[in-house]
C-alpha cells in the first residue's frame, strides 16, 4: 500500500514540475528537466557544485575574500542559511546592517558570478541555539515547526520581512544569483510529519517569491525521514558524508521520487565539535574518494554541496547543543569543521585536494598554474594582565540586572532571557551541616553558593543533579545557572533553560525565589547598556574572600594597545590561568572558553575587530566559575598566531 501511494504521489509531483519548471524558453531561467534527470540553466544541462558558508559566522569585511576562494576551488554556487535569531533577537527588533546584511552577501556573490542556494528555514539547525529560531518564541508557545497559530503567526511576520528582500535576487525572474530556495530543513528528523504545516510554509514561500523559483527540501537518507520531510510540489534532496555508498541514499530517494536530478545538498567534509569531546576530523583522502563517487554516480549529472566549505565561528552565545547517545553536549564556538578553508579563512590541504577534483569534474579543466593562495598573516602579543573590577554580587547590586520574585524558580524563557546566566536565590530553612540539594530540572549547568561560599557544580552533561551543602537557617542559597546552548536538532528542540522543576533540600521544596538576570548577555557591554556605568567601578572595590582558593564569578578587564602601528591582523585569544567564561572585545562578544574541558582553547579574533595602535583596545572577561587566579592575581590572556582547537579532552567521540 505504501509503495502504491508513493508512486501516485510521484506521478502528481512530476506532472506539477513539468507544468511549472520544465518549460525553459531561452531567457535567464533555472529549472528541472525530469526526462533527462538534470537541472537546466538557460535551456542547457547544468550541475551545481556548491559549498556551504554562513555569512553570520564571518565578519562582513571578509565575505568577498571567502567567496573568491570558493570560486577558485572550482565551485559555482554558495549555499547559506538565514538565521532568524541572528536578525530578530528581540521580537519586532531587526538587525540588517554590517555583519547582519545578508542581502549584501548575496550581492557580492552576484558580482563574482557565483550562484546562491538560499536556506531561509525558518528552522535551520546549523548547530545554532534552538536551531536558529529566536528563543522568545518559547515564551509564546510550546509548539514549533508544526501547525500552531502562534508559531505560524511569528513565522509569517518574519517571512513578510525577509522574503521581499530576497525576491529581487532570484535568478529565474530577475537574473539574480539565487537559483534555489530551501523550505524548512531536515524536517523528517523532527518526526512530527505535519504535512499541513509544510504545505502552508511552501504556499507562503510561493506567495512571496512566485511560481518560477525552484524550491527544495533536504533530509537524512532514512525512509521515515524522507517520507515525513518531502513536500508535495517541492524538489527533494538528501544529505550524507564520508563512508556512505551513494547508491544507498540516492536509492532511498528514488523510492519516493523516481525522476529528477540527484543532489547531495550536504556532503560532510568534517563535523562540528562539542565541549568535553575530542576534536572531529575527516581524512582528506577519504573525502576526495567519496566525493568523486558522488559526482560520478551512474555517470549522471549529480550535484553536490560540501558542508562546510568554510565554517567560520559561532561568535557570541548562539551556539547550539545536541543529544548524543542520550546525553546533552554543548557545541563549541569554533566552527572550523575541518573544512577546506579553516576558521580564519585560510586554505588547507583539503582545499587543494578538492580544488583538483572540482576543476576536473565540475569545470572540466585542470587547476590553472600559478601560486597557491596566500595564508593571511597573523599577529601575537605579550601576555596581558587582567584586573578584577566587579564580582557577581556587585553586578547584581549595581542594578545592571533585572529582578524578579516568584514562589517557584522560573525558566529563562519565562524571564525573557535569551542567552547567558540567571542567578536564583532563596533562603535555607534550617541549620544543616550536611543537607542534600536536588535540582532535577536543571538546564544546563549550575554553580552553587551558600552565603557566597562555593559548594559545588551540577551539570546536565554529567547528569549530576544533587550535592551536599552546609549552612545556617536564613543562609542565602545562590544557584548560578548557565544556558550552555539550546538543542539545535532532534525530534523536539523545545529546550527550555534554567531551573524547570522544584528545587528540594532534604526532600522539601524550596520556595520564594529571587531571580537576577540580564536578558541578553551578548550585548551587556554595548554602549547603550547600563553595564557601561559599572565599568567605572574601581578595581579595589571588588571584595572576594581570601579564605580559600575558591571565589565567586568575577568580571576582569584589561586595556591594551597593540605593540606597533601598521596593519592589524587576525589572531587567537588564549586565556591563561582561567577556567570557564565569556570574552568581550571592544563591546563584541567573542564567545566562551572552557579551558579544563577542551577541545577548544583559543578564540578566533578577527583583526577587523581590533583597534590599531595607538588606539586602545578593551578586553572584558566574565570568569563564570570559581577561579583561583582571581585570588592569586594571575588571570591573564595573550594573543597568539596559531589556534588551539584540538586540546585533550576527557571523552572521545560519544
Amino acid at each position: 500500500m505504501r509503495s502504491e501511494i508513493s508512486n501516485s504521489v510521484t506521478i502528481l509531483v512530476i506532472t506539477f514540475f513539468h507544468l511549472s519548471w520544465a518549460g525553459i524558453d531561452g531567457n535567464e531561467k533555472f529549472g528541472i528537466d525530469f526526462k533527462q534527470d538534470t537541472f537546466l540553466k538557460n535551456g542547457l544541462p547544468y550541475r551545481e557544485c556548491s559549498g556551504e558558508m554562513h555569512y553570520f559566522r564571518i565578519p562582513h569585511q571578509y565575505w568577498k575574500d571567502r567567496l573568491i576562494k570558493l570560486k577558485k576551488m572550482g565551485l559555482n554556487t554558495v549555499q547559506t542559511y538565514i538565521s532568524w535569531a541572528f536578525h530578530e533577537p528581540v521580537e519586532g527588533t531587526f538587525r540588517f546592517k554590517g555583519d547582519y546584511d545578508f542581502v549584501r552577501f548575496i550581492q557580492i556573490a552576484k558580482e563574482l558570478d557565483i550562484y546562491v542556494d538560499l536556506r531561509y528555514g525558518p528552522y535551520i539547525n546549523a548547530e545554532r541555539d534552538l536551531g536558529g529560531l529566536p528563543s522568545w518564541l518559547l515564551a509564546k508557545t510550546n509548539k514549533t515547526r508544526q501547525t500552531d497559530p502562534v508559531y505560524q503567526d511569528a513565522v509569517a511576520n518574519w517571512l513578510d520581512k525577509i522574503l521581499p528582500m530576497v525576491k529581487p535576487y532570484l535568478y529565474a525572474t530577475n537574473n539574480g544569483p539565487i537559483t534555489m530556495v530551501q523550505v524548512e530543513n531536515e524536517y523528517g528528523f523532527q518526526k512530527a510529519c505535519d504535512k499541513k504545516y509544510l504545505n502552508w510554509l511552501r504556499d507562503l514561500t510561493r506567495k512571496h517569491l512566485g511560481p518560477e523559483v525552484v524550491l527544495y527540501t533536504t533530509d537524512n537518507p532514512i525512509d521515515s525521514d524522507l517520507e515525513c520531510g518531502i513536500i508535495d510540489k517541492v524538489f527533494a534532496t538528501v544529505d550524507f558524508g564520508v563512508g556512505t555508498d551513494p547508491s544507498v541514499p540516492f536509492g532511498k530517494l528514488r523510492n519516493l521520487r523516481s525522476k529528477g536530478p540527484l543532489v547531495n545538498s550536504e556532503f560532510y567534509v568534517g563535523f562540528f565539535d562539542t565541549w568535553t569531546v575530542k576534536h572531529e576530523t575527516r581524512a582528506t583522502a577519504d573525502v576526495v574518494r567519496d566525493l568523486e563517487r558522488v559526482l560520478t554516480y551512474k555517470n549522471k549529472n549529480t550535484s553536490v554541496s560540501i558542508y562546510m566549505f568554510h565554517g567560520g565561528t559561532t561568535f557570541g552565545l548562539q551556539n547550539g547543543a545536541a543529544f548524543t547517545n542520550g546525553r546533552f553536549y554543548a557545541q563549541i564556538g569554533s566552527y572550523d569543521y575541518d573544512a577546506p578553508l579553516n576558521e580564519a579563512g585560510d586554505p588547507t590541504d583539503k582545499y587543494y585536494a578538492l580544488q583538483k577534483l572540482f576543476h576536473n569534474k565540475c569545470l572540466g579543466k585542470p587547476v590553472p598554474e600559478g601560486k597557491k593562495l596566500e595564508v593571511s598573516p597573523k599577529m601575537g602579543t605579550d601576555v596581558i594582565k587582567l584586573t578584577p573590577f566587579m564580582d557577581l554580587y556587585q553586578f547584581v547590586r549595581h542594578g545592571s540586572t533585572k529582578k524578579s520574585q516568584n514562589p517557584r524558580p522560573q525558566s529563562f524563557e519565562e524571564l525573557g532571557v535569551s542567552y547567558g546566566y540567571v542567578l536564583y536565590t532563596t533562603k535555607m530553612p534550617d541549620d544543616s551541616e550536611n543537607s542534600e540539594l536536588v535540582i532535577n530540572g536543571l538546564a544546563d549547568r549550575a554553580t552553587i553558593y551558600v552565603d557566597k561560599v562555593y559548594q559545588g557544580t551540577l551539570s546536565r552533561t554529567e547528569e549530576k543533579y544533587s550535592l551536599k551543602i552546609k549552612g545556617k537557617k536564613g543562609s542565602s542559597i545562590d544557584i548560578f545557572v548557565e544556558n550552555q546552548g539550546r538543542l539545535s536538532n532532534g525530534p523536539s528542540i523545545t529546550d527550555r533553560k534554567g531551573i524547570l522543576r522544584d528545587v528540594k533540600l532534604n526532600g522539601k521544596i524550596l520556595k520564594n525565589w529571587d531571580h537576577a538576570f540580564v536578558k541578553n548577555w551578548e550585548d551587556i557591554f554595548d554602549h547603550s547598556s547600563p553595564m557601561r556605568d559599572a565599568l567605572k567601578l574601581d578595581a579595589n572595590q571588588t571584595r572576594i574572600s581570601k579564605k580559600d582558593s575558591k571565589s565567586v564569578p568575577t568580571f576582569l578587564r584589561a586595556n591594551f594597545v597593540l605593540p606597533k602601528e601598521g596593519p592589524v591582523y587576525d589572531t587567537y585569544l588564549l586565556p591563561k590561568n582561567l577556567i570557564k567564561g565569556v570574552v568581550y572585545l571592544n563591546n563584541r562578544c567573542l564567545g566562551k572558553y572552557w579551558l579544563v574541558e577542551g577541545p577548544q582553547v583559543t578564540l578566533y579574533t578577527p583583526g577587523v575587530w581590533l583597534r590599531p595602535s595607538p588606539q586602545e583596545n578593551e578586553i572584558i572577561i566574565f570568569e563564570s566559575d570559581p577561579s583561583p587566579c582571581v585570588k592569586d592575581n594571575n588571570c591573564e590572556i595573550q594573543f597568539i598566531k596559531k589556534p588551539i582547537i584540538d586540546a585533550p579532552t576527557r571523552r572521545s567521540k560519544p
